[in-house]
């Protein structure tokens, strides 16, 4: 029997006083992992059966695959390509993913939080140390 918050699904629909297809959309919605979908919803700017149509086979593999071990979820990458690895993402992005991507956080946030954060510490702008010695001649050389 399916519980919600200690109560039976069905008396817990019966107490609401909601029908079971209303509960189980709202479920759907809720359990795909997407806030603002869930809150534009509650919000009354989504349909709440249109959302649920939508996500519900999302929500029904999210349920499943936080149930699954380490070593299931190596599977499930390996099977669908899925990754939670930046890097891994970015690789096997298209030129319109990344495009899209790069239009989405903005120039600023890939120049501050990827470009600069993997530079040497050492400024670019400061003057390289240089050897000035005499070659015999009376002219200086720069080494």
């Amino acid at each position: 029997m399916v519980e919600v918050i200690g109560k039976p699904v069905t008396e817990a629909i019966e107490r609401c006083e909601i029908s079971p297809v209303y509960f189980y959309a709202m479920r759907a919605v809720r359990e795909s992992g997407d806030p603002l979908l869930y809150q534009a919803v509650l919000e009354g700017h989504e349909s709440l059966f249109t959302a649920a149509a939508r996500v519900k086979n999302a929500a029904a593999a999210i349920k499943a695959y936080r149930k699954c071990s380490l070593f299931e979820q190596g599977m499930v990458w390996l099977a669908t390509g899925a990754t939670t690895d930046l890097a891994t993402m970015l690789w096997h992005s298209t030129p319109e993913q990344l495009v899209k991507a790069s239009k989405l956080v903005g120039t600023d946030f890939i120049w501050e939080r990827m470009i600069v954060a993997a530079m040497p510490s050492k400024s670019i702008t400061e003057p390289a140390a240089a050897v000035v010695q005499s070659n015999g001649n009376g002219n200086m050389e720069i080494e």
